[in-house]
């Protein structure tokens, strides 16, 4: 055989090899239980390169992706986005968190490290997260972990304005608007896919805050809740060509039982 043709089949065989490495890498990082994992499933991160291995193993245990769009562009995702379908904009943790101790330190109040990775975990989820899941996640990093722990933790983060609690869900999402702790969200709530879109209400603030002189409430704090249908996973329900379409309506029908 040519040399050419020897050297090229070494190459091909090479990136062959590689490419099946990362795979088997991938597919076990999805069977194990590490951090990464839970990463991985909370965030819905998905690897164009390892798209087959991870339809695989996870077909039955993740829904689509079709709720990452960029329509989306104020939902709180993770800062590694890993070819995922459809781009939304990200929030930085690292930036977030950096944001989080200048506040804390000029308003004197103290962010202990255990608050700050209570506030770091939320802020890496795709959507409103409960205190009990919350918990899980901590437990990975801290073992002894106790759900007073995460109580008190969320309490002071709701106090300073850094978290949302979605009372329908009894869950807690990452806030947007850090600078503006007494300010008035609409929070977008997907029934199907579960993602959380803060949108800030000030039109309707001065109503609310009306309102609230008329009884004699101090107003502090005030989040309005709209359920529905994010944009995607309204097309996806409004599908009327199911046998041909490229829909996921199975994720959808296992998540109306």
């Amino acid at each position: 055989m040519p040399f050419f043709y020897r050297q090229r089949i070494k190459i091909l065989f090479s990136a062959y090899s590689i490419v099946l490495i990362y795979r088997l890498i991938f597919i076990f990082i999805l069977n194990s239980h590490s951090p990464v994992n839970k990463v991985l499933r909370n965030n819905r991160i998905v690897s164009h390169l390892f798209t087959d291995a991870f339809n695989h193993q996870r077909r039955n245990r993740l829904p689509g992706f079709h709720f990452q769009t960029k329509k989306h562009d104020n939902i709180t995702t993770i800062g590694i986005m890993l070819g995922v379908k459809g781009v939304m904009k990200t929030i930085n943790p690292k930036k977030l968190l950096t944001q989080a101790k200048t506040i804390c330190l000029s308003r004197g109040v103290r962010l202990t490290p255990q608050r700050l990775e209570i506030l770091r975990l939320i802020s890496t989820q795709p959507g409103a997260i409960s205190a009990y899941d919350l918990l899980d996640l901590l437990r990975e990093v801290e073992p002894q972990a106790k759900p007073p722990t995460v109580y008190r933790g969320l309490e002071f983060l709701l106090e300073q304005g850094f978290v949302h609690k979605i009372e329908s869900t009894n869950s807690y999402v990452i806030c947007h608007h850090f600078e503006e702790p007494s300010h008035t969200s609409a929070m977008f709530i997907c029934e199907n896919c579960g993602s959380v879109t803060e949108r800030d209400a000030k039109d309707i603030e001065s109503a609310i805050q009306q309102l609230a002189q008329g009884v004699g409430f101090h107003l502090r704090h005030s989040v309005i809740e709209v359920h529905g249908l994010c944009s995607p996973c309204h097309k996806i329900d409004s599908c009327t060509e199911r046998a041909t379409c490229q829909h996921n309506h199975k994720t959808e029908e296992n998540k109306k039982k």
